[in-house]
């Protein structure tokens, strides 16, 4: 969890934090496009989520509609704050690889704007690829995961 806020789960809305990790499960990492399709663990296909929501989601595809908005702003935040923070500058070289140069990027809306777009550029043909290839959409059960915090 970063220190300046608190990451969301993009597909349940819950904060990762100890008390929805009793109710949804230990902090996993997804791939938003699933790994048996794309292969790899580049960094702008990964995100935290609940272990519980990950194994649900298996390896179906997230709908673009509902999740990609969400998750293109926290990859931007959180590429934002390893840049700044001097971490794992190399790590951030693959967000290069899908025209994404994290070194010019503020923290404003024109660029999360252009990362964004960098983003739907990639993730919305590996989607429909693999829609292609016959991964099915993930159809999540909402409910199951609302925590009374």
């Amino acid at each position: 969890m970063l220190d300046d806020h608190q990451v969301i789960d993009i597909y349940t809305g819950m904060p990762l934090a100890s008390q929805s990790f009793d109710r949804l499960g230990p902090l996993s990492i997804d791939h938003f496009i699933p790994w048996s399709f794309v292969l790899h663990d580049e960094l702008w296909n990964l995100l935290p989520s609940f272990r519980d929501v990950n194994s649900s989601k298996s390896d179906r595809l997230p709908d673009l509609g509902e999740y990609l908005d969400a998750f293109c702003r926290q990859q931007f935040d959180a590429v934002l704050t390893v840049r700044d923070r001097g971490h794992r500058r190399k790590a951030l070289d693959s967000y290069v690889t899908i025209g994404a140069d994290v070194r010019n990027y503020v923290r404003n809306q024109t660029s999360l704007d252009h990362f964004s777009n960098a983003m739907v550029a990639t993730l919305d043909p590996l989607h429909q690829i693999a829609r292609n290839n016959g991964f099915s959409l993930w159809r999540p059960r909402v409910e199951h995961w609302v925590v009374s915090l």
